[in-house]
């Protein structure tokens, strides 16, 4: 067995496809069969994939310029694609299964990440397509004018740090751009950290 069973959400109607993970698992070098044992019936399996560290959500890095979605975050669990802090999961069943809390919208058919705390940070695998000059954007919302968020790429330069203003309440979501960042053609990885928690965060885009 490799660890414990998976828990499926369940789905009303058609069946949602949510991705599930299983982290730090220890496999032997070599060649080997795995066997998925179904539990219970009524289960839809797209695919199964493993990965070594970090590896994008969906599988593949999200190309730049274009937009990410916040609940788009890098696979590896906690510590590797992301850290939450204790776990919650408290809408697990949302998107997908993780410790970083979901919320519905305010994009149609949407989810923003909510309830993050400080010291929070999310991972994005993204591949830049040209050495350029870029404007990062953020869209978030908080009740508050004291709160940071900090933007790094490949987990030590910093992109950008600001003090958030008060967006009027945590579903009032306003985009902040953040000009004239020098970035270089090729594979990174885009870390957002929440130095003082209480933000909901929907998206971010390089352009």
């Amino acid at each position: 067995p490799l660890g414990e069973s998976f828990e499926i959400p369940a789905a009303e109607g058609t069946p949602t496809l949510t991705l599930v993970e299983r982290n730090k698992l220890s496999l032997p070098q070599g060649n080997h069969v795995i066997r998925l044992v179904f539990e219970t019936s009524g289960i839809v399996l797209d695919w199964l994939r493993f990965s070594r560290g970090p590896s994008p959500f969906g599988g593949t890095r999200q190309v730049i310029p274009g937009m990410v979605e916040a609940e788009d975050f890098d696979v590896g669990g906690p510590g590797v694609g992301y850290d939450a802090g204790l776990p919650r999961a408290l809408t697990s069943n949302l998107h997908r299964v993780s410790d970083v809390d979901l919320a519905v919208g305010p994009d149609a058919g949407g989810f923003h990440v909510t309830g993050v705390r400080r010291g929070d940070w999310l991972d994005y695998a993204i591949h830049i397509a040209a050495n350029g000059t870029y404007v990062l954007r953020l869209n978030v919302a908080t009740d508050d004018a004291t709160k940071r968020i900090t933007v790094q790429i490949d987990g030590n330069s910093m992109l950008a740090q600001r003090t958030l203003p008060d967006t009027g309440g945590f579903s009032n979501f306003t985009t902040l751009p953040y000009p004239n960042l020098t970035l270089a053609e090729g594979e990174h990885t885009i870390r957002v950290l929440f130095d003082d928690g209480l933000v909901n965060f929907n998206w971010f885009s390089i352009e």
